[in-house]
C-alpha cells in the first residue's frame, strides 16, 4: 500500500470522524480538520479552505467563546511543550456548553509528528451528572436531618428504660423490658450510622486533627464493646506495642468511630476464641489491627466488603443481623483520615482488618516504667501477641519457655470458666485474664484480671493493689452534698440524667434554657454544670464564655461543631470530658480520677460540662480561674 494511498484513508476518517478533529503541524499550521469541527466552533468556512491556516491566529478569533483567551492559549502551549498525551482536559465556554478536549502526538514519519486535539461537547452529561450529584447531596441532607430528628426521641427510650430496668421487676417484666432496651438500642445505632453514612455522601464529613492517647482510644473501643463481649465469655483484649508513642496525631472521634465499628463487627461474628485489638507503627503512620476467630471471608466477600449493606450475603444476615454500614462507614471515614483499610482472612480462621493512618505517629518510641518482672504467656494464639505487646509496652520482659531463668510471673490467657478452674496452682505467681463475667467466679488458682483491661488496672494487678481500687471504682458514688445544674431543653433527657445523678447522691436542679441557667449560677452555687451545646435562649457556648465554663464537643462523631464552637473557650486545666451516653460506669469513673486529684467533668450526647468540676477539694483553683 502505497503512502499516498494510507494519507488519503486518514484524510477520510478524520473527515467523517463524528468528533471535531484538528491536526496541526510542528510550526502550528492546520494540517487537517472535519466538518465536526467547523460546526462545533460555528466556523462558516468548510474543512479545506482552513488548511494552512495559523493555529494561533485562530485561536485569538473565537476569543469570544474562550473567554479566558491567555488562559485557554497558555493551557495550549503547556500541552504542546509537554508533548504528552492528555484525556479529558476540560473547557467551559461563555456560551454555557462544557467540551472535553484530548491531546496526544501523531508521528507522520521518522523525523517528524503532528499534535492532534479531539474536541467531546459533553455539555447533556455533565449537566446529568451536576443534577444527579444536587439531587444525590439532597436526598443525604433529608436522610442526615430524618436520621437526627428521630434518633432524639430513640435514645430517650433507651435511656427511659434503663432506668425502669434498675427498678425490682419480676422476671417476666424484666425480660420484656430488656427486649425493649435491645430493640431501641439497636435501632440508635442503625441511625448512627445512617447519620454518618449520609454526612460522608454529602461531604460534610469533618475532621479535628489533635494530640490523642492511643492508648486511652483504645482502651476506650475495648470497653465499649465489652459488654457485648463478656455476654459471650468471649475475651476480648486491646493493646498497643511499645514502639508506639502515647500521644499520637489524628481526629480522635473518627479513629475511635471506625475502631469502634470493626471490633463491633469482630466480637458479632466470633462464636468463640478471641478478639483482639493491637495498635503498632510503621515508620511514622499509625497502624491497628481488630482480629476475630469468626467464619472468615471469601476473596468474593473482601472485594464487596465495604460496599453498603453488604455484610456476607442472605444466610450471615439472617445469622448475625445489622443492615450492613458498619465496614462502609469504617472505610470512608478512613479514608477521610487519608488513611486505608486492608482485609487478611481465611475460611474457618477467622479474619483481620489494618487500619493504616499515614503520619499519625509523630513522638519517640514510649520509655518503659514497670522492671523486674519476666513473664511467659499462654492461651489463644491470637490473644498472646496482644498481651504480650501491653506487658512489653509496661516494661514487662516476655520469655518464650516457661522454664526459663528469672520467670517469676505466670500469665494464662482463659477463654471460658472450665479453662480458668484447670489452671493448676503454680509456684510463681500467676495472673489469670479472663472475660469480665467470669472473674468473680472462685475457685482460680491466681489472680484474676477482668478483660477487657486497661493500663492502671493491669498495673494495679501486678502491684497486688487492683483488687482494691475496682471496689472503689464500683462503690463510687458522689460525695455528698455535691450540687449540681443541669441545662437541657429536651424534656425526656432532662428526667434521665437528673434521675441518673440523684441516684448517686447529687442535689439537682435542672432548668430549660442556658439563660436560666445564668440566673441559677448567680443566684447559687454549683460543684458540676452539666450543659447542651445548642438550646433556645442561649447555648453552652455562650454562658460558658460569659461565666468561665470550659466546653468542648465531646463526641467528634456527633457533636455539632460550628466554626463558633471550634474557636470557643476549651476546658479548664486538669477537666476531664467523658463520652455519650451518660452512662453510670462513666459517672463512677470520673469520680474515681477526682479522688486521685483529676477534675472530673461528664458529658451528654449533647451535653456539656464544665466550670466547677473540679469539685470541692479544689475551690482555691477554681477561684484563680473565675469559677464561682
Amino acid at each position: 500500500m502505497t503512502e499516498a494511498l494510507l494519507e488519503r484513508r486518514l484524510s477520510l476518517i478524520v473527515e467523517h470522524f463524528p468528533i471535531a478533529v484538528l491536526l496541526e503541524t510542528v510550526d502550528r499550521k492546520v494540517s487537517q480538520t472535519n466538518q465536526a469541527f467547523c460546526d462545533m466552533f460555528g466556523i462558516p468556512a468548510p474543512p479545506a479552505a482552513l488548511v494552512g491556516a495559523d493555529c494561533e491566529a485562530a485561536a485569538v478569533q473565537l476569543a469570544p467563546l474562550w473567554g479566558d483567551l491567555d488562559g485557554f492559549l497558555a493551557r495550549v502551549h503547556e500541552l504542546l511543550a509537554a508533548g504528552k498525551p492528555v484525556v479529558g482536559d476540560r473547557i467551559e465556554l461563555t456560551d454555557g456548553r462544557v467540551l472535553e478536549r484530548d491531546f496526544l502526538m501523531v508521528p507522520v514519519d521518522e523525523t517528524r509528528g503532528e499534535a492532534a486535539w479531539i474536541y467531546r461537547d459533553v455539555t447533556v452529561s455533565d449537566t446529568a451528572r451536576r443534577v444527579a450529584q444536587s439531587e444525590a447531596n439532597a436526598r443525604s441532607e433529608l436522610l442526615a436531618t430524618i436520621s437526627h430528628d428521630v434518633r432524639t426521641p430513640v435514645v430517650g427510650i433507651v435511656g427511659l428504660v434503663d432506668i425502669l430496668l434498675q427498678q425490682p421487676l419480676d422476671h417476666r417484666t424484666r425480660e420484656l423490658v430488656e427486649s425493649v432496651h435491645s430493640s431501641a438500642a439497636a435501632m440508635t445505632t442503625m441511625l448512627d450510622d445512617l447519620l454518618d453514612l449520609s454526612r460522608a455522601d454529602a461531604g460534610r464529613l469533618e475532621l479535628r486533627i489533635e494530640d490523642t492517647s492511643i492508648c486511652e482510644l483504645v482502651e476506650d473501643v475495648a470497653g465499649m464493646v465489652g459488654p457485648v463481649a463478656q455476654a459471650k465469655s468471649l475475651p476480648l483484649i486491646a493493646g498497643v506495642k511499645a514502639a508506639v508513642p502515647d500521644i499520637i496525631r489524628t481526629d480522635p472521634g473518627r479513629l475511635r468511630q471506625v475502631l469502634l465499628n470493626l471490633t463491633s463487627n469482630a466480637v458479632k461474628f466470633s462464636p468463640t476464641g478471641a478478639v483482639t485489638i493491637l495498635a503498632d507503627r510503621e515508620g511514622s503512620d499509625l497502624v491497628v489491627r481488630v482480629s476475630d476467630t469468626g467464619p472468615g471471608m471469601t476473596p468474593e466477600a473482601i472485594t464487596r466488603a465495604f460496599e453498603q449493606y453488604v455484610q456476607g450475603g442472605a444466610e450471615v444476615n439472617r445469622a448475625y443481623g445489622g443492615a450492613g454500614l458498619g465496614l462502609a462507614i469504617a472505610n470512608k471515614l478512613t479514608a477521610a483520615l487519608g488513611g486505608t483499610i486492608t482485609v487478611h482472612s481465611r475460611i474457618g480462621l477467622g479474619t483481620t482488618f489494618a487500619v493504616r493512618i499515614p503520619g499519625a505517629v509523630v513522638g519517640p518510641e514510649l520509655s518503659t516504667t514497670m522492671t523486674g518482672i519476666r513473664a511467659h504467656l499462654t492461651g489463644h494464639h491470637r490473644a498472646v501477641p496482644v498481651v504480650a505487646a501491653a506487658l512489653e509496652r509496661a516494661g514487662i520482659e516476655v520469655r518464650d519457655q516457661a522454664d526459663d531463668e528469672g520467670v517469676n510471673l505466670e500469665v494464662v490467657v482463659a477463654s471460658s470458666l472450665a479453662h480458668a478452674q484447670r489452671i493448676p496452682a503454680a509456684s510463681r505467681r500467676q495472673l489469670i485474664l479472663v472475660p469480665a463475667a467470669l472473674a468473680s467466679c472462685p475457685p482460680l488458682a491466681g489472680t484474676a484480671l477482668a478483660l477487657p483491661w486497661t493500663r492502671e488496672r493491669l498495673r494495679a494487678a501486678l502491684r497486688d493493689e487492683w483488687v482494691a481500687d475496682d471496689v472503689r471504682e464500683r462503690a463510687g458514688l458522689l460525695p455528698l452534698g455535691t450540687r449540681v445544674l443541669l441545662a437541657e431543653d429536651e424534656p425526656s433527657n432532662r428526667r434521665i440524667i437528673s434521675e441518673m445523678l440523684t441516684r448517686l447522691r447529687a442535689e439537682v436542679v435542672a432548668v430549660g434554657t442556658g439563660l436560666e441557667a445564668l440566673e441559677a449560677l448567680a443566684a447559687d452555687r454549683f460543684d458540676v454544670v452539666l450543659m447542651d451545646l445548642s438550646m433556645p435562649v442561649m447555648g453552652a457556648s455562650r454562658p460558658s464564655r460569659t461565666s468561665g465554663i470550659g466546653c468542648q464537643p465531646t463526641d467528634a462523631r456527633r457533636s455539632s461543631r460550628s466554626p463558633q464552637m471550634l474557636g470557643g473557650p476549651q476546658p479548664a486545666a486538669g477537666q476531664r470530658i467523658l463520652r455519650t451516653p451518660v452512662e453510670t460506669r462513666h459517672q463512677r469513673h470520673a469520680q474515681s480520677r477526682r479522688r486521685r486529684g483529676a477534675e472530673g467533668l461528664l458529658a451528654g450526647a449533647t451535653a456539656h460540662l464544665g466550670r466547677a468540676a473540679c469539685g470541692r477539694r479544689h475551690r482555691a483553683a477554681c477561684a484563680r480561674r473565675g469559677c464561682r
